[in-house]
């Protein structure tokens, strides 16, 4: 009876250690498919917008060569400038995850957008923000911009930031005309995504353009949320 008893609680035991060990590979599984995710969702985030800046400054390039030698030099200068901040870009994102501001988004988006003839107007982009939410408001302006130099053909676009109750709510439009139906790429689903990390949202509306707009509280960025 005694060694009965000590078979069914060896027994127990094993089954409990093996039932914690299972429940360990599950989360550490868990954890390395959301790294990997979030990789490739930040990659996606740091390259994309680069590389459509590349790819559109060098066919502009291309076709002034022929008709303005001088303006064809000064979009090679703009791909090699582009290209150098890309490298350190990639090299910070590598090393640290250096987390992106809203205001040096700002400036890239101005110079890009201006060097295709697109007027950017903005108001309240000068507010002060959690250092969690200007993250995440840089990333989708980089998403935006991104998705007006490869569809739109907008001529104007438009940011405004507000806070209200509590909330900030960002808006960037468009005038631009899409090429076929709109979709929700990857790049807007991972934003998306960040938005409701934070216990926000993210709204597209395509109607003579395309506007997005994105609530995020500013309580929760206090509470410590990470991206």
């Amino acid at each position: 009876m005694i060694n009965g008893v000590n078979f069914d609680y060896q027994l127990r035991k094993y089954l409990d250690n093996r039932a914690i060990q299972q429940d360990q590979h599950e989360i550490t599984t868990l954890a390395k498919s959301h790294e990997r995710q979030r990789i490739a969702r930040d990659l996606h985030d740091l390259l994309g917008h680069t590389l459509t800046s590349i790819s559109l400054k060098s066919e502009l390039a291309e076709r002034l060569l022929s008709i303005n030698p001088e303006q064809a030099r000064r979009q090679l200068q703009d791909i090699q400038t582009i290209s150098r901040t890309a490298l350190q870009q990639v090299r910070h994102a590598v090393s640290d995850y250096k987390t992106r501001n809203f205001s040096s988004e700002l400036i890239n988006a101005r110079i890009v957008l201006e060097s295709l003839d697109i007027e950017l107007h903005c108001q309240g982009c000068d507010i002060t923000l959690p250092a969690v939410i200007d993250t995440v408001l840089a990333m989708v302006l980089r998403e935006a911009v991104t998705n007006i130099l490869r569809h739109s053909r907008a001529s104007r676009c438009g940011l405004t930031i507000t806070i209200k109750d509590n909330n900030v709510l960002f808006i960037i439009r468009d005038n631009g005309k899409a090429n076929g139906e709109p979709s929700l790429g990857n790049g807007f689903k991972g934003m998306r995504e960040r938005c409701q990390e934070l216990g926000g949202q993210m709204q597209l509306l395509f109607h003579q353009g395309c506007e997005i707009s994105v609530t995020l509280p500013m309580g929760q960025a206090d509470n410590g949320a990470c991206l």
